[in-house]
């Protein structure tokens, strides 16, 4: 069993597939093919580097520099408006974006009053007001209680004493609530709704009473996603509370490493203690890579634009990525120059230690090469922890 952040980004990749699309029933697939990390994983991992190194870095510089590696992770407009505005700024918003990203807060601090604390400082660069830093403050304290031994009365008791949250509510009553809500479609109830599931202190008080209900940490983010709201929020918000209380499963956690960037994971490895390895597939949807990202792709004689925006050449198959793409030009008159340009490739991954190589089946699905070409002109990027690849690689 695992205890710490990684809890809350294994909620917020089981639920960003289901965001505002409610689930049939509650033993659904927890990860699917559209799985993938989004802006509560990046964010989550800024507050916890900043955690680990705040004497040196400020909140706001790792807001920042997290934001910055990974452009397109689906960010909130409250914090779009921080990330424009100029360092320092201080904004304000009683949306959920401060919430998703505590759980490092109540793994790392040692005292309720440090907790709190910093919770506030966590949630102030982009969302300074009451209810958001309040909502901030209860999630970073409830993992505190769970992560030092406190039974469920006593978190719950605790989080409505001093937090003003009604945490009694049947789990089911909260559902049907909720799902009567999104059954009116008028226009005022579509608005009241919205702001009703990405509020920060019902987002909180949903998710805790699916910590409250829960039976174990898959239960738990299960019923978070279950309610059929604002998803991959809820479910980091209550998998964090969760992996403070029940732990993680090993088993779990190994099922999500496709998911989780390298450098995200070193810095989950960091506050969790864990010794985790990133997995060398290549995750099934590529929409929130990172600046150092590149995809290798096939192409003909006819495309020029070698390393150029890969989302401008290739907008549909790879799910509308945004990464830079390094063109290997295949003819099957030429395979001298292919090797070549291998050779060349191979060089690149060496020496660019610090980017993503994402290595797909190129050639094969056209004709122009078959897997057994393929495997022995890419054996190896096997060999490279900085190149993915595809089972085809793998599973020689």
């Amino acid at each position: 069993m695992t205890k710490g952040i990684i809890g809350a980004i294994i909620g917020d990749i089981a639920g960003s597939s289901r965001e505002m699309k409610p689930v049939s029933r509650e033993g659904f697939k927890l990860f699917t093919k559209l799985s993938t990390i989004t802006d509560d994983t990046v964010l989550t991992v800024a507050v916890a580097e900043w955690m680990l190194d705040r004497k040196r870095v400020s909140i706001d510089q790792s807001l920042r520099k997290w934001a910055t590696n990974y452009p397109h992770a689906g960010y909130g407009s409250s914090f779009k408006r921080f990330c424009n505005s100029a360092p320092g700024t201080s904004l304000t918003s009683i949306h959920n974006g401060a919430v998703m990203r505590v759980s490092s807060v109540g793994f790392l601090a040692t005292t309720i009053e440090e907790c709190m604390a910093l919770a506030r400082e966590s949630a102030v660069p982009s969302h300074n007001s009451k209810e958001a830093i309040e909502a901030a403050q209860a999630t970073a304290v409830a993992i505190f209680l769970a992560r030092n031994g406190a039974t469920k009365e006593a978190i719950r008791d605790h989080i409505e004493s001093h937090f003003n949250y009604d945490l009694s509510r049947p789990y089911d009553t909260l559902r049907e609530e909720l799902r009567v809500a999104r059954t009116d479609r008028s226009q005022a109830n579509r608005e009241a709704n919205h702001e009703r599931v990405v509020g920060a202190y019902t987002s909180v008080q949903d998710a805790l009473i699916a910590f409250l209900c829960g039976e174990s940490y898959e239960d738990v983010i299960r019923k978070a996603i279950y309610l059929g709201g604002d998803a991959d929020t809820e479910a980091a918000i209550a998998g964090g509370i969760a992996a403070a209380y029940y732990g993680v499963p090993d088993e779990i956690v190994e099922q999500v490493l496709i998911y989780i960037p390298s450098d995200i994971l070193e810095v989950v490895n960091r506050v969790d203690g864990t010794s985790w390895r990133a997995s060398k597939q290549i995750p099934p949807k590529s929409l929130r890579w990172s600046k150092n990202d590149i995809v290798i792709y096939a192409s003909d004689e006819y495309d020029t634009k070698g390393e150029s925006s890969y989302y401008l050449t290739h907008p549909s198959r790879f799910h509308r990525h945004y990464n830079e793409g390094y063109a290997l030009i295949i003819l099957g008159d030429t395979p001298v120059l292919l090797e070549e340009q291998v050779a060349l490739l191979r060089r690149k991954c060496e020496d660019g230690k610090h980017l993503r190589w994402h290595l797909h089946d190129i050639g094969i699905e056209s004709g122009m090469l078959t897997t057994e070409e393929f495997r022995a002109l890419f054996a190896w990027a096997l060999e490279l922890d900085n190149v993915l690849v595809t089972p085809t690689l793998l599973n020689r």
